[in-house]
């Protein structure tokens, strides 16, 4: 099934759950990931003009959402002064899931976009786990996320 297939677009097949798609690749295939999310969207792009895509890279938003708090250079010296631990602890609160799904949520704007591809998941843990940020995520219509680390198939997840 493609993405730009029917039966990807309509959710067809999941009994009116949200399309939540993940595809799990080893970590050092990384780059050529990345290179190809870029290619497939633009490729989809071309070949349904009408099909709105959003590209969100997880760990930018992270990265970002830190940055306009004046957070980001307190989070870097911390972990860079006390370590990991002090780190998640440290942005624990700042970091839930329901904040960032908010503001994932208002960058991908569902109610703009046919999908999301979600990448950056592996660059973002373990600051953001992504199942429990999915949890959050019921605005969009489908998800298509890139997840490092793992070997398997696209599939769906309810």
């Amino acid at each position: 099934m493609g993405v730009t297939s029917p039966e990807f677009l309509t959710n067809a097949g999941l009994g009116n759950e949200i399309g939540f798609y993940i595809f799990d690749y080893p970590a050092e295939n990384e780059l050529e990931v990345r290179q190809h999310v870029d290619f497939i969207v633009d490729k989809a792009s071309k070949r349904k003009p009408e099909l709105k895509i959003a590209h969100i890279n997880l760990f930018k938003v992270v990265v970002d959402y830190l940055r306009e708090r004046g957070y980001l250079d307190r989070a870097v010296s911390l972990q860079r002064d006390k370590g990991d631990d002090a780190l998640f602890k440290g942005l624990k609160g700042l970091l839930h899931e329901e904040k960032i799904a908010k503001v994932f949520a208002e960058l991908a704007q569902p109610e703009k976009h046919d999908f999301v591809f979600m990448t950056g998941i592996g660059n973002a843990y373990p600051l953001i786990r992504s199942h429990t940020l999915l949890n959050n995520l019921h605005p969009l219509k489908r998800s298509y996320q890139n997840f490092p680390g793992i070997r398997g198939r696209c599939k769906p997840v309810s």
